[in-house]
């Protein structure tokens, strides 16, 4: 997570200026954590291991609880061993209305305007490269439901497509 913050330290920073910046855990037994955004946007956080788990209930599978391998965050130099954090987390930037990163591991962000509809146009995965993020492959649809991975920390640009609601019958 610290790799991924010094890279977009000047994101950061700018949103932070704004107050566009929302951190999110997801406490075991949550399902769903409304997530403090400025404006009409309503943002949800979710476990994506959970919300995948209830998924295939829905559809009468009956899935394992997974069992996560998450690296040790120990330190070299640390006194006491630290182990990962199996929690669903996330950090949210808004860089524009519209357009937010998300950088956090396990955790699926929803988007809601009352009155509107809201759609993720696009979402761009984003890479750690020599100390740098980078703009990595395109998430096509049935791909974003996990955006970010369950096993380690990782980041994407979202980009939000909002429209009003077209009636179905005239």
């Amino acid at each position: 997570m610290l790799a991924f913050l010094t890279a977009l330290e000047s994101e950061v920073t700018a949103a932070g200026r704004r107050g566009a910046l929302a951190a999110v855990v997801i406490e075991p037994g949550q399902e769903a954590v409304p997530v403090r955004t400025q404006g009409p946007l309503q943002v949800t956080a979710r476990g994506t291991l959970a919300l995948l788990q209830r998924m295939l209930l829905d559809a009468g599978v009956q899935a394992p609880a997974p069992e996560l391998s998450l690296p040790d965050e120990t330190m070299p130099t640390a006194p006491v061993p630290a182990a990962a954090d199996h929690r669903p987390f996330g950090l949210l930037i808004a860089e524009a209305p519209d357009t937010f990163i998300i950088v956090g591991q396990g955790v699926t962000i929803d988007f809601a305007v009352e009155g509107a509809v809201v759609e993720i146009d696009s979402v761009q995965e984003l890479l750690l490269e020599a100390g740098s993020v980078t703009a990595g492959r395109i998430i096509n649809g049935d791909e974003r439901l996990a955006i970010l991975p369950t096993h380690r920390v990782g980041a994407a640009r979202i980009r939000l497509l909002r429209r009003e609601p077209r009636a179905v019958f005239s």
